[in-house]
């Protein structure tokens, strides 16, 4: 019985994720596939490993929802959780309200900006590099099409929860900054002129 936790952690994303994935695959090749594993890892992207190699198999422990409130069950069911719950547990172990509030805003930013597109074309990259994960037939097909709502920009949600009356200067010529970097890049850069 081999227990692991959080392989990868305390390196870049893209270190961790490979170094859990080769872990995983060669749990998975020792001894034909009979090594029993407990793997926990907050890399989503290893969830597509069920069904392309034998004996994998996704868990998470439910999560319910009372009164705006989640609530974890320490109930273990099948499959991949479907998002990470780590600002949650962070106010759950006292974690100040200021700072769950700036993550829960830092991390809309930071979701709103990511692109489809970005996360469809690092799938079909992971697929692409990883040996022996190909798309199979037990992909599950894409979500039918939602009517698009109508989404507020990321600023205004940010400028709408500031805390304007404890804000200093300082603070203010930071978030500006921050702001303008997160979303007012230009496009292309100015010409240079040779002399």
């Amino acid at each position: 019985l081999v227990i692991l936790d959080e392989i990868g952690r305390g390196t870049s994303t893209f270190d961790g994720l490979a170094l859990a994935w080769a872990v995983a695959e060669e749990l998975v090749r020792r001894a034909d596939g009979s090594i029993r594993t407990l793997f926990a890892t907050h890399y989503h992207e290893l969830t597509i490993l069920e069904g392309r190699l034998a004996g994998i198999h996704n868990m998470n422990i439910a999560i319910a929802e009372a009164r705006g409130e989640l609530l974890f069950t320490r109930r273990l069911v099948p499959g991949p959780a479907d998002k990470s719950y780590g600002i949650e547990v962070a106010r759950l172990a006292g974690v100040p309200q200021s700072v769950v509030q700036r993550a829960k805003s830092i991390l809309h930013v930071l979701d709103s900006s990511r692109s489809a597109s970005v996360k469809q074309q690092t799938g079909a990259a992971l697929q692409g590099l990883l040996p022996g994960i190909a798309a199979t037939p037990r992909d599950p097909p894409d979500p039918p099409p939602q009517p698009e709502a109508v989404v507020e920009h990321p600023l205004f949600t940010t400028l709408r929860d500031l805390d304007t009356d404890n804000l200093t200067p300082l603070k203010a010529l930071a978030l500006i900054t921050e702001w303008k970097l997160l979303w007012f890049q230009a496009k292309e850069s100015p010409p240079k002129h040779n002399p």
